[in-house]
């Protein structure tokens, strides 16, 4: 990752984690991150990493895996891929701080990245900040589970159906 330049106030309305601030709100969030470029390909993070920072996608496009063995190999399953103006790594906020996936760019990205530190800071300073990111931090969390529920239910269909044809 290259870091390049602190934001400025611009294009904050992009991002899903701000879209219920006001936008002095959002520009204090905004204020707190520094913009980095990620090639294509290039992992930035790692499942069970630890989770001091959250990303915000202001371009490109980042895949979201997690590493299984599958027949003595390890592979990267997709759960996702999430674009513009999405975000990442909401563990810096929530204990154990520790990812529970991995993310790589599949293209040339760019990435607002906002230390969890900093934010919690912000939220003590500014609760009503803080009310209404954790909202939407819940939200996101939320259909993430759903993703993984569908996931997981797709698979028991699956190996039931294999297993009620070998019967």
């Amino acid at each position: 990752m290259c870091p390049s330049r602190y934001v400025e106030n611009d294009g904050w309305q992009s991002f899903e984690l701000l879209l219920g601030l006001t936008g002095e709100q959002a520009a204090r969030v905004v204020q707190l991150g520094e913009v980095v470029s990620v090639s294509g390909g290039e992992r930035f993070i790692r499942l069970g990493g630890n989770a001091d920072r959250l990303y915000l996608i202001r371009t490109g496009t980042v895949a979201l895996t997690m590493p299984m063995s599958l027949r003595g190999e390890e592979k990267e399953i997709l759960l996702e891929e999430k674009g513009n103006g999405s975000t990442l790594g909401w563990s810096a906020l929530v204990p154990p701080h520790r990812f529970t996936l991995s993310a790589r760019a599949v293209v040339d990205s760019e990435l607002l990245v906002l230390k969890g530190d900093d934010l919690r800071a912000l939220f003590a300073e500014a609760p009503d900040i803080g009310l209404i990111l954790t909202g939407t931090m819940s939200a996101m969390i939320g259909r993430r589970l759903l993703t993984v529920q569908t996931m997981w239910v797709r698979a028991m269909q699956r190996t039931l159906e294999t297993l009620g044809q070998n019967q």
